[in-house]
Parts: structure tokens; sequence; C-alpha cells
């Protein structure tokens, strides 16, 4: 029996991240209720990979559960899927938009609706200790580079903040109503790591003027 996962890494890390963890722990059920694997990356509308490809960030070893990886292969969609039937996608959204998409031959389809749950591994979940059997992990590459980094900078014992926005409207305003606790947590951290798409949250945290902060 054939399964194809379509990873459709429309957005950035933050969104692969959960994607994966989702796919790769749907991966193991259905490959122990005999389903041949193959994991398809759509990058069609993606900005972030020029001469690397995802796995080249990532530890390959867990992804070795798949019998085939592919990412120029023709994207699956509603109007090209032949012989094939996309049996989940996330969110209800349409084959290759979003997340990840789950595709079976036609004849699997009723199999695979009376024999598996798809699973997915949100914060309600994570809060309440249910937790993935596997999960993606940074390359040995990247981790010897982030410590490298940590140890050049003395960032032993740090703070962080992880402003995961872009600059729509109505989280300009949010940044707006919270420039005060920014401006507390800034002052009070010795030590201060920040991360954001934000180019508006980057420019107000450097108005700050503070030689504790280190950007990524």
């Amino acid at each position: 029996m054939k399964c194809i996962i379509q990873h459709n890494f429309n957005t950035g890390w933050g969104d692969a991240w959960f994607a994966m963890t989702d796919y790769l722990n749907n991966a193991i059920n259905l490959k122990e209720k005999g389903f041949n694997l193959e994991l398809r990356f759509n990058l069609n509308r993606n900005l972030y990979f020029k001469t690397k490809k995802p796995l080249d960030y990532l530890d390959r070893k867990i992804f070795e559960i798949f019998d085939k990886i592919t990412y120029d292969s023709e994207v699956l969609h509603t109007g090209n899927l032949g012989n094939l039937c996309c049996v989940y996608t996330f969110a209800s959204a349409k084959p290759s938009e979003h997340y990840f998409d789950i595709f079976v031959e036609s004849e699997n389809k009723k199999y695979f609706e009376d024999n598996i749950e798809v699973l997915h591994f949100n914060m309600y979940k994570l809060v309440n200790k249910i937790h993935p059997r596997v999960y993606p992990v940074i390359n040995e590459e990247i981790q010897n580079l982030y410590e490298t980094f940590v140890n050049q900078n003395k960032l032993n014992s740090y703070d962080s903040i992880y402003w995961r926005t872009q600059d729509l409207q109505e989280e300009l305003s949010f940044l707006e109503k919270n420039k005060n606790s920014i401006k507390e947590i800034v002052n009070q951290s010795k030590q201060l790591f920040i991360c954001s798409n934000s180019v508006e949250f980057k420019k107000f945290v450097k108005s700050l003027n503070s030689s504790n902060i280190y950007f990524w």
C-alpha cells in the first residue's frame, strides 16, 4: 500500500516544526499498518531555500522511516491526483496549501479510514503531557555553531523573547500596547536573546539602546 505525505513548506521553520512533528508520528503508525511511505516536499511557494533543502538542517535519522524522500516531484493538488485520494489536509485546507497532506491509493481509502487516526500535537496536548514519540532535531553542525556562539558571547544564562508576528496592523497595535512590558523585560535582563520576523518590533527594541541584547 502506497502513502504519500506532502509537506507544504510555504512558511518558516516554526510552522514546519509543528508539521514535521505531526507527520513523523503519523508516519510511524502508517508504517506499522503496512504502508510504503513517500515524503514529498512542496517548496513551490517557499522563499527561504536557495541552495539547501529542509533536511540539510536536521538530523536525518528519524526521517529514515520514509521509503522515499523527494523535492522535485510534481506537487499534488485537487486537479492531478490520478489514482490517489487525499485522506487528510491540515485545518480542512485544500491539498498543497497548508502544513501537510496525506494521500493513499483510492482502493486503500477505506482501509485508511478504518484503521488510521491522524495525530495532531497542539499546545493543549503538549501542556497536558500528551507528547509525541518523535520530533525533528537540529543537526550536529548547527548545534555546534550554537554552542560556539553561546560560548563566545558568554551566554550561559540568558532570557529570550520570540516575538512571533509580522507587521500587520493588529500586530502593530499589540506591539504598541505592550511596549512598556517589553521595556521592563529588557531592563531587567542581564542578557536577552531576540528573535522575530517583525521589523517594527526589532526597531523598537534597538531604540532602547541596551547593550545586553543579542539578535538572531
